[in-house]
């Protein structure tokens, strides 16, 4: 694993091809797949089973309440997690209500 610190997230964002709408807090690379935001372990560990050739970035956008990482008491707000592939198109790639 590689870390890098930077204050200047946006411009890794722009590098790693996370359109804006889908854009968080943490951005990770995976092998070929970018993971940004709070996404569960659980779907990032199903993205990389699935294996698709077409998805760049798996991403839990914003900050939802009750994803990992911004657990806050018994607060839970669903929240999607969504692809976004080569063609440049916005997928469902799952849904969690809790």
């Amino acid at each position: 694993m590689v870390t890098h610190n930077t204050q200047n997230m946006q411009s890794i964002k722009d590098d790693f091809g996370v359109p804006k709408k889908l854009r968080s807090c943490h951005t990770a690379k995976i092998g070929k797949y970018v993971i940004e935001g709070h996404v569960p372990a659980t779907d990032i560990n199903e993205l990389i089973k699935m294996n698709p050739t077409d998805v760049k970035v798996l991403s839990a956008p914003g900050m939802p309440a009750g994803s990992p990482g911004m657990e806050m008491g018994n607060r839970f707000d669903p929240y999607p997690t969504v692809t976004y592939n080569t063609n440049k198109e916005f997928n469902l790639f799952n849904y969690h209500s809790k």
